[in-house]
């Protein structure tokens, strides 16, 4: 579209000069609401040879250059330690070995991990002479000698777009020197860089290619504030987008309080995972249509937003499961949730969940004859097939429990609980209604007798 616009002449608004004339590569944008695909994108213009300017942040540490590097720094501190970490030794060393600096073949490297014979590899013996050679040296000092010592520059042409590995390069022997005007060891600066990886952070580099006339590709965020003659909105299949939805296991949210799997949902959502996530899309939405809104006022002229077919029929039939087990559970969490607002013992909660059961017909079988009774903090439950009693006695808990039918067996239990440790753990889920909560406290370490 953007080079049959182009090569018919389309006529445009020049703003700055008060005329029409024929429209440049230029004068087109494609903002998409993230970066994962641009490279993608980036190739897919090239091929069709259409100039396209990106701009965005690439996480330099991903790049094989920088870990190529990162495994050299790694494999020198090692060696110099009294006792070196065999397991990063020889990880470092493989690394380097299959980098593009050697291109190690897997068949050498398997046959070099038998016995351990890659501690007699020609290679092993040079890095391990090198990093003797360069003990002490101040962090900066250090990569450059890599950069000598291995041909290292020289090599990079052997990997494509150089220039870019060169400005990666130039990035990361930058942060050395900030790391040795901050006194950083050389296990310092590996720690830090470990920990950019372990927490998620990154070591950007901004992607900005100067052609005089080409596309424009950015984020949305990015592009606030600017304007563009024609814009493509690209990249709104979802695909990027995930659902950052609840957890299905256990965690904590600051409106409805801490959660666990139900045990009575095919799904395993329960009425607070349910509400929980209901307000995260409703965030998430809102953020999308305030981005859709930026988005849509970038562009003086003209915005186009290309139609997605979706050809996967696997993905169409997930995407209708999931909603047919999501509405089955919004149906009864009106109910569900009025219940337990207003529920006052243990027995009101099980109702409120009793709701739940219907979608589950083994459970409602078992659920038909249900007998709960509180009696001064005992609990006594009887159901078909089942029965369990707790017993709270000054602090000691007795738990007596008798199944007609467990995996083909009768199987009974009769154990006593004592605290061993003034230590528990609190957890607290609020209701709707004001000054109205769930608490549940959690006691760690019982010591357990009795038999089953």
């Amino acid at each position: 579209d953007i080079k049959s616009r182009v090569y018919n002449k389309m006529q445009i608004f020049d703003k700055d000069k008060k005329i029409l004339r024929d429209v440049r590569f230029s004068d087109f944008t494609l903002l998409s609401p993230k970066s994962t695909r641009f490279k993608d994108i980036e190739k897919l213009f090239i091929l069709n040879g259409v100039p396209i300017n990106a701009i965005y942040d690439e996480d330099i540490i991903q790049d094989e250059s920088i870990i190529t590097l990162i495994s050299i720094l790694k494999f020198i501190n090692e060696t110099n330690k009294e006792e070196p970490n065999k397991a990063i030794l020889k990880h470092a060393f493989y690394s380097i070995a299959r980098s593009f600096l050697f291109s190690y073949k897997d068949e050498k490297l398997y046959i070099l991990s038998l016995n351990d014979l890659y501690k007699n590899d020609e290679l092993y013996l040079r890095l391990e002479g090198f990093s003797n050679k360069n003990k002490g040296f101040l962090i900066q000092d250090l990569f450059l000698n890599i950069i000598k010592e291995f041909d290292f520059l020289d090599k990079l042409t052997l990997i494509g777009d150089s220039i870019s590995k060169i400005k990666f390069t130039k990035i990361f022997y930058e942060k050395t020197k900030i790391m040795d005007e901050l006194n950083y060891s050389l296990d310092d600066f590996i720690s830090y860089l470990e920990k950019l990886d372990s927490l998620d952070l990154k070591m950007e580099s901004r992607k900005v290619n100067s052609g005089i006339d080409a596309v424009g590709l950015t984020t949305i965020h990015k592009s606030k504030g600017l304007e563009y003659p024609i814009v493509y909105l690209v990249c709104l299949d979802g695909k990027d987008n995930n659902k950052s939805g609840v957890p299905k296991n256990f965690f904590a949210n600051d409106k409805f309080g801490f959660f666990y799997p139900s045990l009575f949902t095919k799904s395993n959502k329960n009425i607070h995972q349910l509400f929980s996530s209901l307000y995260m899309n409703l965030d998430t939405l809102s953020e999308k249509i305030r981005l859709l809104y930026v988005a849509l006022t970038r562009a003086k002229e003209e915005v186009i937003i290309p139609n997605y077919i979706v050809e996967d029929d696997e993905a169409n039939v997930q995407i209708e499961d999931e909603l047919n087990e999501d509405n089955e559970l919004y149906g009864v969490a009106i109910n569900s949730f009025e219940k337990l607002k207003n529920a006052k013992n243990l027995k009101n909660i099980f109702e409120a969940y009793e709701i739940k059961l219907e979608s589950n017909n083994y459970y409602q079988k078992q659920f038909e004859e249900v007998l709960v009774e509180e009696q001064e903090n005992n609990l006594i439950l009887k159901m078909k097939g089942f029965d369990f009693n707790f017993y709270n006695n000054n602090g000691s808990r007795h738990l007596v429990c008798k199944v007609d039918n467990l995996k083909g067996k009768e199987f009974s239990l009769d154990v006593y609980l004592e605290k061993t440790t003034p230590h528990s753990m609190v957890i607290v889920t609020p209701f709707l209604k004001r000054r109205h909560f769930y608490y549940n406290q959690k006691i760690n370490l019982l010591k357990l007798t009795g038999s089953f």
